[in-house]
Parts: structure tokens; sequence; C-alpha cells
């Protein structure tokens, strides 16, 4: 890792070898800006734990009998949790007439408070801006959670009661839309990546 005088870190390979000018012995170096490659294995190396990750999961609904769901949707969220590195992954399901949450699952890195009864609780008519942006199929990417908007005051101080720095929300969609699946961040702030999303 090579740092610029503008404070930029870079990844650089270095090859140097001894050589002899006149009676002075010198280091010759040539240094190789190699950065652009590191990120690119290391996009190429998420990808293939991303697709290790899916073909993990896709095995896992088709392993575990119907009657064990509940277990293999809750092993589902740990899994995919730890792998985008948040403190809590949630899915929820609503009422086919969108009025209430009618199942949910949670979970939650060591040391965090789970927060699904408490939001099973509330209706989805309470959350006016979340439900209409997940209605049109936008995803909610919120990545401080001290900048949304003045409309969405009641998902602020929702996020803020829970702790929440960031979150991101996608909608699952089936006639118009079947509920939500989410992933939250409370020791931290977080930016998804188009890509991730």
């Amino acid at each position: 890792r090579h740092r610029l005088a503008s404070g930029e870190v870079r990844e650089v390979e270095v090859r140097s070898s001894p050589v002899t000018i006149g009676s002075q012995q010198l280091l010759h170096s040539i240094i190789h800006d190699v950065t652009e490659q590191v990120r690119a294995e290391a996009a190429l190396r998420h990808q293939l734990d991303f697709e290790k990750l899916l073909a993990r999961v896709s095995r896992l609904f088709l392993d575990f009998p119907l009657e064990e769901i509940d277990t293999s949707i809750n092993y589902t969220l740990q899994l995919i949790g730890k792998f985008v590195d948040v403190d809590r992954s949630y899915l929820y399901l609503v009422s086919n007439d969108l009025t209430t949450v009618e199942i949910g699952y949670e979970w939650c890195a060591p040391g965090v408070k789970p927060e699904l009864k408490k939001t099973l609780a509330m209706a989805v008519e309470s959350f006016t801006w979340a439900t209409e942006q997940l209605l049109t199929q936008e995803v909610l990417h919120v990545p401080r959670v001290a900048d949304l908007p003045p409309e969405a005051h009641v998902e602020r101080a929702e996020f803020v009661a829970q702790g929440v720095q960031s979150a991101l929300i996608v909608p699952l969609l089936f006639h118009p839309i079947m509920g939500f699946f989410g992933f939250e961040t409370v020791r931290r702030e977080k930016t998804w990546s188009e890509e991730s999303i």
C-alpha cells in the first residue's frame, strides 16, 4: 500500500534491484499501480462468494421439510446478514389488504437488540413515506437516518428509537407487494453500492 502526496492510498507492486553506476551502489525501483486490478479481483471474489451463498440458500430450502420453513428463513437471514456485514436483517410479510404485518422474521448480530415483536405490532399505514415507495417498487436506501426527508419523520423516529444508523429495505413483489426484506446497521453508518442493492 502506497500513500500519495495527496493522501490517497494506492495498491502498488514494487520491483527493486541493486545497480552500480560508476562507484555508487544504487537501488533501482519500478513501482506499478495495481489498484484497479486489486479492486477488480476483490469484486470478483465478492461476486463468487455471493453466488456460493445463493447456492447454499437454495440448497437449504430444497433440503429442509416444509414444516421447518421458519428455521430455514431465520438461518438464511443470518447467512445473508453476516455476508453483507449488517447488525440486523429481517423479512416481513404484509396482509393482502396491505394494512398490517402478518409474519416477521429477524436475525440480529451478537449484542444487537431484537426489534421484531415491537415492529410487528405496528400498522403499515403508520409508515406512509416508506409504504408509498415500496408500493412503487422502489428500494429504500437510507445511508444515514438523520438525512431522511421531512415527510419521513415517522420512519426517522422509529429508526432512532431502534438505534438504527443506516438501512436498506427491498420490496418483495407479488400483486403488488408481498412484504419487504431489510438490513440495518446500529453500530455504524453504511452505504450500499448499486451493485450490492
